[in-house]
């Protein structure tokens, strides 16, 4: 699909590809933003070029920062970002041009609430989204991905696992409103009627190589089990308790 013709997509491929997708809304921004001048950015070792409109790029507190005038990326219009693939910055380009959430293909990640069974690979995605987003302070695509891991419509318990938690645990976000999101459903995971658990089991699940993760589960269980009182713990249940104390050797 043709653009209007002050979408060049020859000198710019972003917006070629705005221009060419009919889902944007392209409300989202204006002919002022698509005129301002081209800031490059390169990406990773190779310093791979990414190229955006600084009107848009600026709507991100980071690269307003970097971009001030007073500083050498904003006299040169350019801003080198060796530590980081071309492949996540074209996640936060595509959100900062369309306000949706991709995971790397054309697949707008706001349809995860469509899907019956949303995938452990889905949820990883977006964190990978809000990892991208915390790290340029990009606030908006935070909240975006907050509502759609927080709605139990989309993503129930059942897709929340470990490996979520480590993730989010390696990217240094411990206790951030992800980790609080993510930690609650998976401790609801163990809290129901018909399901007992065993708390040594969890370590089974290479909690033990993250003793803090194990730490943050087991107080959140708790915290959920004294709120709802419905779980028992391992297969010897005491009559008239609600929670069971495991007891080894």
């Amino acid at each position: 699909m043709d653009g209007p013709p002050w979408l060049d997509a020859e000198d710019d491929p972003l917006v070629r590809l705005v221009a060419q997708d009919i889902s944007v809304p392209l409300g989202h921004f204006d002919v002022a933003h698509l005129t301002s001048p081209i800031i490059t950015l390169e990406a990773g070792p190779d310093a791979t070029p990414l190229t955006a409109h600084k009107a848009i790029l600026t709507r991100c507190s980071y690269f307003a920062k970097c971009l001030d005038d007073r500083f050498e990326e904003g006299i040169n219009n350019k801003i080198k970002l060796p530590q980081e693939s071309p492949e996540d910055l074209l996640k936060l380009l595509s959100w900062l041009y369309t306000g949706k959430l991709y995971a790397g293909d054309r697949e707008d990640m706001q349809i995860v609430e469509l899907r019956s069974e949303p995938t452990t690979m889905a949820v990883m995605d977006l964190i990978n989204l809000f990892i991208i987003a915390d790290k340029y302070c990009c606030d908006r695509m935070a909240a975006k991905v907050l509502e759609i891991v927080g709605d139990s419509d989309c993503i129930g318990p059942e897709e929340v696992s470990v490996c979520h938690l480590e993730r989010v645990y390696d990217a240094d976000l411990r206790g951030s409103l992800l980790w609080q999101v993510l930690m609650e459903k998976l401790a609801r995971g163990f809290h129901r009627a018909d399901q007992r658990f065993d708390v040594l089991s969890l370590y089974g699940k290479g909690l033990d190589a993250k003793p803090d993760i194990a730490s943050d589960l087991l107080m959140e269980i708790a915290r959920i089990v004294k709120e709802e009182p419905l779980v028992a713990c391992c297969k010897d249940q005491r009559e008239n308790s609600n929670i069971q104390v495991c007891k080894h050797g």
